[in-house]
Order: structure tokens, then sequence, then C-alpha cells
């Protein structure tokens, strides 16, 4: 995981349909680094048995947030199986108290596992789901990140890396929470916090690129507006070049830096 400091506002884009579905260019803007992409969060409505992006935000932030990150593997066996395995241990054993606040950082699903997110009743019942479709990756397998309920969304987005092969790409989920002082009474207004759901490019071939794709994340968390954020996913950091490639993204890393 790795973290960086310093700031932004829900831009809703397309709704469109849950699976296959082509990205409209609405909320499109392209950069030297990529191409952004406002997104939806939806949530599922069981009234209606059918996945919106309209739902009630919680009125209140939250202090802290769980943020969980796993690479589902796209290529193992029966991928929508073990999917379901995956998120059944993360709310029978990781995550057994549905009130905490949690962000799940998923990369790899292909289509039949993502399905298999938005069949899942724990997810139903307790996240919002970004993106609201597949048709935001650019191939037949992406990123999804898992907000929630609890948490109040301020805006979410994808960055398309211009730089890839593999059509590798990072997920923004920009969320409010309340800062608490040394006494334990809350703190300054609530502040914006950037998530960030990325997965790197892959092998020896991505040495280069990778520096470029998490500066290019690096960059985003420092945007205006965002008082701090973090990265999290699948960095592919499998060269002795790759160890260090956070710190020339102006990046610390969670796990060895604190």
């Amino acid at each position: 995981m790795k973290v960086g400091g310093n700031a932004a506002p829900f831009c809703p884009s397309w709704a469109g349909k849950l699976f296959g579905s082509k990205a409209s260019d609405f909320g499109k803007t392209s950069h030297d680094t990529g191409t952004i992409r406002d997104l939806l969060a939806n949530v599922y409505y069981p009234k209606g048995s059918h996945w919106t992006p309209e739902y009630e935000q919680p009125s209140l932030p939250v202090s802290d947030v769980k943020i969980i990150s796993w690479n589902v593997d796209f290529m193992a066996p029966d991928a929508a199986t073990r999917v379901s395995c995956i998120l059944n241990h993360l709310q029978t054993a990781i995550l057994t108290n549905d009130s905490q606040p949690s962000v799940l950082l998923l990369q790899e699903l292909e289509y039949e596992s993502f399905g298999a997110v938005l069949e899942n009743s724990w997810v139903r019942e307790h996240f919002a789901v970004v993106p609201p479709n597949t048709g935001y990756w650019s191939g037949s397998y992406g990123l999804a990140t898992l907000v929630s309920r609890h948490i109040p969304i301020v805006k979410a987005q994808m960055l398309q890396f211009r730089q890839t092969r593999m059509g590798r790409a990072a997920l923004f989920v920009d969320v409010l929470l309340q800062t608490t002082a040394a006494n334990g009474e809350p703190g300054p207004p609530p502040q914006t916090i950037r998530i960030a759901n990325t997965h790197l490019e892959s092998l020896g071939e991505g040495e280069h690129v990778r520096p470029v794709q998490l500066s290019a994340i690096a960059a985003m968390l420092r945007q205006r507006g965002i008082h701090a954020g973090v990265v999290g996913g699948d960095m592919n950091t499998i060269l002795p070049a790759d160890q260090r490639i956070h710190v020339g993204a102006g990046l610390r890393d969670a796990g060895t830096d604190g």
C-alpha cells in the first residue's frame, strides 16, 4: 500500500448496462498520462432488483476505513466461484463486523467474476461498486472497487494509462473522512481522501512502464482538494528496481515507512 499526502468533488457519468456496455465519452478527458473518465458508484436496489447510482448517501463521515486489496487471478479455473469464495472469506473471517467501514480493491476480475461480485448478497447489502459495468475496462479483465455504504463517496473516476500494452488502469474513489483531535474530540471539518486501486504493468517488459504509471497515480493523489491519498493493488514489484519506484513517485510505503 502506497501513501501520498496533500486535493477535489461525485461527478456522475453514465449508468449503462451491467455487462459489456461500451463506456460513453461523457465525463472523459485526455491527459499526457492517459484518459480520465468520471464514474458512477452503483448500489443494489432490492425492491427493483437492479443496480442503480441513485441512493441515499450517509450524512455523516466516518473516522476510519479498513482497506483490503486482492488480485483474484483471472486465469484461475472457475474464476466466478473463486471470487465468491474470496468474498465469503472476507465476510466471515476479515470483515466480520458489517458496520466496519471498508474499501475492497479487486484486480484481475473478468466478466464472469465481476458478475459474481454483483450477485453476491453481502456485496448487494453493504457495498457500492465502481465501475458500474465492465464496459469501462479496456480488455477482458480489469479492476473494481467496493466501498462500504457507511462511507460518503465524493467522486469516482478511472485513469486509463497511455503507456500500457496490457490495458492497465487505476480506479480512484474520493471519500469523506472525519479527523479526530488528540483528545478524541472531532477535529477539523471532514476531509476528502482519495483511494486508488491499480494493477501496474506486468512482467519484466513492464519494468520501465511501472514507474511512469505509479507516478501518474501519485500526481492524482496530490490534486487540489485532496487532503491525502493511498494507492493499493497489484504493483508487480518483481524486480530489484521495482522496490523503490514509490520513492520516485513521492510516495511512502505503508508497510515499511509506517
